[in-house]
C-alpha cells in the first residue's frame, strides 16, 4: 500500500481488513466452540466441503486485494472485478466503488471546464 492512496481506496482496505479479521475469528471460534456438533468436519466429505469453502473465500480475498490495490490505476478491468465480487461476496465494497466513481466523474468534469 502506497502513501498516495485515495480515500475510497483506504475505505476499501479498511473493509478488507475487517472482513479478514471477522473471517479468521469465525473460523477459530466455530472450530473451537461449535454451536452445532454436526458442523465440525468429522467425516472426509465434511472436511472436503469445509476446505473447499475456505479456499473459495481465500481466492475471493486475493482478487479483492488485487482489485483494491489497482483501484486508482485507471484500469477499468479491476473496477469491474471489484463490482462483480461485491455482487457475489461482500456488498460493502459498493461504498468505495461508488465513491471512487463520483470522484473520477468530478475530476473529469472539473478538467473539462
Amino acid at each position: 500500500m502506497s502513501k498516495d492512496m485515495s480515500k475510497p481506496q483506504l475505505l476499501a482496505w479498511g473493509i478488507f481488513i475487517v472482513e479478514n479479521l471477522i473471517f479468521l475469528a469465525s473460523l477459530i471460534s466455530n472450530y473451537l466452540y461449535p454451536m452445532d456438533p454436526t458442523a465440525v468436519p468429522d467425516s472426509p466429505i465434511k472436511f472436503a466441503i469445509w476446505g473447499f469453502m475456505i479456499i473459495v473465500v481465500i481466492v475471493f480475498q486475493i482478487f479483492n486485494g488485487l482489485a483494491i490495490s489497482k483501484m486508482d490505476s485507471g484500469n477499468q478491468g479491476w473496477f469491474i472485478t471489484l463490482i462483480v465480487l461485491s455482487l457475489i461476496h461482500n456488498p460493502l465494497y459498493f461504498i468505495p466503488i461508488i465513491w471512487s466513481f463520483m470522484t473520477i466523474h468530478h475530476q473529469k468534469t472539473a478538467n473539462s471546464n
